[in-house]
């Protein structure tokens, strides 16, 4: 149903229908300024934890065509900060001083920083191989080599939860995790399920609607409910249990002719509680997730 606030805005047939699909120009290439905000609060042995995390990353998107109709998306990184704060305490991780630093995860960033990842894309949107991270994987690791396996186990845990799914997968899905699968019209609504923190098992079970298009430009809002479901995940080694619910809007703007995300800003908020090791602790997570993109020339 289209509101008369929609209306106002409105420049364009609302009998027609628009194929929102990811359908890039081959050759193009775009550069992404992404910011991830996550803050955490919960009480651990009687001690009030409050912690707020937020990745900060630049990203180039250079679009190839494959041979079966779909595309190559190679990614390279030019910024990668990841800051911490406590009540206490602040830290910072930059991909720029791997070099320079003993510091295990600015080592893993900068690793990240200097590869050339390639997805290749089928022509519904969704991927269907990654070409060059395993290679990367292979070259963390490397760099622990010598250590003890519960180093190595720890590393490569880091490497999963902060790098793999919090930086590479999560951008990632931004692009192409947000298409009807069938034509709309200018107010038309459609649901989809999306995985948030998969380490804890949150999933997002949202209502897209497509509420404006101006100069081959839509704008796309969502509203939905997070659950965990009662899951059991593995953090950090150890079984938890994950009792959490919530809700999360966002607001998107795409090129309808590329179906190419130029700007998003989504925002959550869960809270209930996790179980470890019998004893229940309350938590609260909010997050922000905010980008910015362009075409280059």
């Amino acid at each position: 149903m289209i509101t008369s606030s929609d209306k106002q805005f409105v420049t364009v047939d609302e009998s027609k229908m628009y194929r929102l699909k990811f359908n890039p120009v081959i050759g193009a290439k775009y550069h992404y300024d992404i910011v991830n905000k996550t803050s955490i609060k919960m009480e651990v042995n009687d001690t009030k934890v409050d912690n707020v995390n937020t990745t900060t990353v630049g990203v180039y998107y250079t679009i190839e065509k494959d041979s079966t109709d779909g595309f190559v998306i190679n990614m390279s990184y030019d910024k990668i900060n990841i800051s911490s704060r406590t009540p206490d305490t602040e830290s910072e991780m930059d991909a720029d001083n791997a070099s320079l630093t003993n510091n295990v995860m600015e080592k893993m960033l900068g690793l990240l920083k200097t590869a050339r990842i390639s997805i290749l894309v089928g022509p519904d949107g969704n991927v269907k191989s990654i070409t060059g991270y395993k290679e990367l994987t292979d070259k963390v690791m490397a760099q622990f080599e010598k250590a003890d396996t519960y180093t190595r186990a720890a590393a490569r845990k880091q490497w999963s939860q902060f790098v793999e799914k919090g930086i590479v997968k999560s951008n990632l899905e931004q692009l192409l995790k947000i298409f009807p699968d069938s034509a709309v019209h200018l107010g038309d609504r459609w649901k989809l399920d999306i995985a948030q923190h998969e380490e804890l098992g949150l999933v997002a079970k949202s209502t897209f609607q497509l509420t404006e298009i101006e100069n081959n430009f839509a704008r796309i809002i969502s509203s939905g409910d997070i659950g965990s479901g009662g899951k059991s995940v593995d953090l950090m080694g150890q079984t938890v249990n994950v009792n959490l619910k919530g809700q999360q809007t966002g607001e998107y703007k795409i090129d309808v002719l590329s179906g190419m995300l130029l700007k998003s800003d989504v925002h959550a908020q869960v809270e209930g509680v996790i179980t470890v090791m019998g004893k229940e602790r309350e938590i609260k997570i909010e997050t922000s997730f905010q980008l910015v993109g362009e075409r280059k020339k």
